[in-house]
């Protein structure tokens, strides 16, 4: 959740204050987060294969 939470802050003009309005591009949007996260190595792989929010 605090992924999510820094990814919405990040990348919503709301902040993410609302959460009526999380759509399915929020998710994308802190799943790709994710993975920038991992490939410059603040999170490692393991990690992001871990958090429970993941696309297929």
């Amino acid at each position: 959740m605090t992924r999510l939470s820094e990814s919405l802050r990040l990348q919503r003009e709301d902040g993410g204050d609302n959460p009526a309005l999380l759509q399915r591009g929020d998710i994308v949007a802190s799943c790709n987060r994710l993975a920038f996260l991992a490939e410059n190595s603040t999170i490692s792989p393991p990690t992001r294969s871990h958090m429970p929010i993941r696309t297929r």
